[in-house]
């Protein structure tokens, strides 16, 4: 099964000039990348660029790549071994984690990330990391007061 697609991707070419299967070529730019090789990470980056443009969305993060929704899904596959939708969902989630020890509430962080109910959110957590979201903003909370504590008692 051969696949042959160039489009433009901002000022780079990106070329799908074969897919068989777990290998996936094509040319992000000048840079070549093998899907399955640890060395793509033009291509990861790339990714993590857009997708939070994207709202973390696979219709969309294909749409900026200027490809088709099954072609992201392909080369996503093929680079880190799960589907689009779990990866964006990951890359989302680990950008979430962030947010989360400078927010001042869940459901403020739950909004931000496109989330409309914070059970949801909540749940999609607990499910990537092991424990509530208002569990690390207690945490986090406790651990800042002692760190304050702590630089206080050093001078």
């Amino acid at each position: 099964m051969g696949l042959a697609l160039t489009q433009r991707v901002a000022s780079d070419t990106f070329s799908v000039e074969d897919y068989r299967g777990p290998s996936c070529s094509c040319v992000l730019g000048d840079v070549p990348f093998e899907a399955g090789r640890r060395e793509n990470t033009e291509f990861e980056q790339r990714l993590r660029v857009i997708a939070p443009s994207c709202g973390y969305k696979v219709l969309s993060v294909a749409a900026a790549l200027h490809i088709s929704e099954r072609q992201l899904q392909r080369l996503v596959h093929a680079s880190f071994g799960m589907s689009a939708g779990r990866w964006l969902k990951r890359q989302r989630m680990g950008a979430v984690l962030e947010l989360l020890l400078d927010a001042p509430s869940v459901k403020a962080v739950s909004l931000a990330f496109g989330y409309l109910e914070a059970s949801q959110f909540s749940r999609d957590f607990r499910n990537r990391f092991g424990c509530t979201p208002s569990s690390v903003l207690r945490q986090h909370a406790k651990l800042s007061v002692l760190a304050a504590r702590l630089w206080s008692s050093d001078e």
